[in-house]
């Protein structure tokens, strides 16, 4: 690749940095995230600080009165709130996915028989 054209598509290319979020409410390990469309995230489970289970889930939200999609912005701009727990202890590795207005976790390994779903509507 030419210097000219590696310009050129950093010039199109907006500036990209990490920011640091406000700290997740519940502290936990082997979780699995979500991208819910229109910039939340839902951060599920799996192992809390006392090394039991933890089937807490949280969103993280963009604050009221800040505007704009996707990423960017300091970790001011957004927040953790409490969302419905699951109803069964995922172990493994879960695996979750958004897909038509739903979120979908399953266990990975032999931990599959286990799998929920739970629709996330607009405002949730």
């Amino acid at each position: 690749m030419s210097l000219g054209v590696r310009k050129r598509e950093t010039e199109l290319l907006p500036p990209s940095r990490w920011s640091l979020l406000p700290p997740i409410i519940e502290e936990r390990s082997r979780c699995v995230a979500v991208n819910i469309p229109h910039s939340d995230a839902l951060v599920i489970g799996r192992i809390g600080r006392n090394r039991l289970p933890l089937p807490s889930t949280e969103l993280l939200t963009r604050r009221s009165g800040e505007e704009g999609e996707g990423g960017g912005g300091g970790g001011d701009k957004w927040q953790w709130l409490p969302f419905a727990p699951t109803n069964e202890e995922h172990r493994g590795d879960p695996l979750a996915v958004y897909f038509q207005g739903r979120v979908c976790i399953v266990g990975c390994g032999g931990f599959v028989n286990k799998i929920e779903i739970m629709t996330v509507g607009a405002g949730h």
